[in-house]
């Protein structure tokens, strides 16, 4: 049985930052559909037009076909910035959607490049994952191309853009694609899994490097969310476990130095602090900039 659910009119507002205590929006984008979910992620497209003004993609997943995102409903929306930002989409991308990341500026020309995941969201690979370079002559024909067909190296959903980063991890000068697969249940020794592919410039596709966390039953869901944090002058690649559910273990976070001395044993290991007792302390760790103006990142592991 599948469960249908519509919204006819949704809205996406777009603020300015200003000191009033009212903070009109500069823009709303609607869509007028019979289905659902625009907005289910918001990503940064940079100055894709190099027009002076950011612009941002926005996916629509459509619950009504969550479980079925290869029948090319999931719709992918550029939205370029002005002033004054209209509501009409200025590109609209169908496909099989899961998640879009801005990987920065990987090929040097000054504009934001990005990755995009397509596949079934539940169950098994094949999984994609294409990668774009932006700028005033985009279009729709990816640069590279990794297809992952071995459901015991990637299987979950992947959870938005939070399991996707793109890093210097040995520090030769070629940045390399790190995702995350946090499903543990597929997996033979379980926990999640992350994948490194190293130089994506080249076009090598083939898994370069397999890491894992602590073993499943006690814990689950390794490489849930992926970040890089600078502490002390270095540069750590940053995952979170969360506990098993059924288990009294919490969520922990691995730190592991990029650069040189980069290798799957991580340098850091964070421990849920004493007094919480969920299960999944940690598993959405985010970055929040330097508060204490000391020179390192900041970051918080949510309680829940």
């Amino acid at each position: 049985m599948r469960l249908f659910y519509t919204t006819l009119l949704l809205f996406i507002f777009i603020y300015s930052i200003a000191t009033a205590d009212y903070v009109p929006p500069i823009a709303t984008l609607t869509i007028n559909d019979s289905l659902d979910n625009f907005g289910y992620q918001i990503e940064s497209a940079g100055d894709i037009n190099d027009d002076g003004f950011n612009d941002i993609w926005i996916i629509q997943n459509y619950w009504t076909h969550y479980d079925y995102p290869d029948d090319g409903l999931w719709g992918l929306y550029l939205f370029h910035g002005g002033n004054p930002m209209d509501s009409i989409p200025d590109l609209i991308i169908r496909d099989s959607i899961l998640s879009i990341k801005n990987i920065s500026d990987i090929n040097n020309d000054s504009f934001d490049d990005f990755i995009i995941a397509t596949g079934l969201n539940h169950g098994a690979a094949p999984k994609t994952f294409k990668i774009y370079y932006g700028g005033p002559s985009f279009d729709l024909i990816p640069e590279k191309i990794i297809q992952i067909n071995d459901s015991t190296l990637l299987s979950t959903a992947i959870s938005l853009n939070k399991s996707i980063q793109v890093l210097d991890l040995d520090g030769n000068g070629q940045k390399d694609l790190i995702l995350g697969s946090a499903d543990a249940s597929n997996f033979p020794e379980g926990g999640g899994r992350v994948l490194i592919f190293n130089d994506i410039m080249t076009s090598d596709t083939l898994v370069d490097i397999i890491m894992s966390g602590y073993p499943y039953q006690a814990y689950d869901s390794y490489g849930g969310r992926i970040i890089d944090i600078t502490l002390n002058g270095l540069e750590y690649l940053t995952i979170s476990q969360r506990g098993n559910v059924d288990s009294s273990n919490t969520g922990v976070i691995f730190f592991y130095e990029t650069g040189s001395a980069f290798d799957t044993i991580p340098d850091i290991i964070l421990n849920t602090p004493v007094g919480i007792t969920y299960y999944g302390w940690g598993k959405l760790i985010e970055k929040i900039g330097d508060y204490n103006n000391d020179g390192n990142d900041d970051f918080k592991p949510p309680p829940n």
